[in-house]
């Protein structure tokens, strides 16, 4: 049930909301229990039961899947009884070749670097809490993936391949490889990992 946190405040343990910027002390919630500003009404922190370990569980299964999605052929294309395969890097590869280098990099970044960066980045975040011990430069990671987060457009990368899908079907047979279905997975478990992530996990708070 919900908990509203109140002003004045101690120097010792501080949040800020998200939405107003009013900064509250600290204390423990039940488990189920959210805290909520005492101004605005907007949810400062939760707690939830094992939501370390669900979240960690989940960034490591999308980490698994991602190294699947990048290794394996993506899409192969049977045309003339010639095959051709293609692993997620040949769409980034293919745009530099044909003189739109701007638009694979932008496509390598957003589909490939900054959602490893992210997944990277919360696990060297969730890791050592996990272990009970703080990893060096938590603030400068978190907000690193925080920055980055907003360009890991893998949903917009996989609508943009759905759609060559179709088109391409009139032409030649397309063959989903292992790295398509491992990436609609990947799709699947980001988005839960980012749901089921809440900062008071790496940010406890205090009594």
């Amino acid at each position: 049930m919900p908990a509203t946190l109140t002003a004045p405040f101690n120097s010792h343990s501080l949040i800020a909301c998200h939405e107003c910027d009013l900064l509250h002390s600290t204390k423990r919630v039940p488990v189920g229990g959210e805290a909520l500003c005492c101004r605005c009404g907007s949810r400062l922190f939760r707690n939830v039961s094992g939501s370390l370990d669900k979240v960690l569980a989940l960034y490591i299964t999308t980490f698994i899947l991602f190294i699947f999605a990048n290794t394996f052929p993506f899409l192969s294309l049977k045309l003339s009884g010639n095959i051709e395969e293609n692993i997620l890097l040949s769409g980034a590869i293919a745009l530099h070749k044909n003189g739109m280098s701007d638009l694979g990099l932008l496509v390598f970044l957003c589909s490939i670097l900054f959602p490893f960066l992210t997944i990277i980045g919360m696990l060297y975040l969730l890791i050592p809490q996990k272990f009970g011990f703080e990893p060096f430069g938590k603030g400068i990671v978190y907000r690193f993936v925080n920055a980055i987060t907003p360009w890991s457009l893998l949903g917009v990368f996989m609508l943009g391949v759905l759609i060559s899908i179709v088109k391409l079907q009139d032409l030649a047979t397309v063959i989903p490889g292992i790295s398509f279905y491992a990436f609609t997975l990947l799709l699947v478990f980001a988005s839960a990992a980012a749901a089921s992530f809440d900062p008071s996990i790496i940010w406890p708070q205090q009594n």
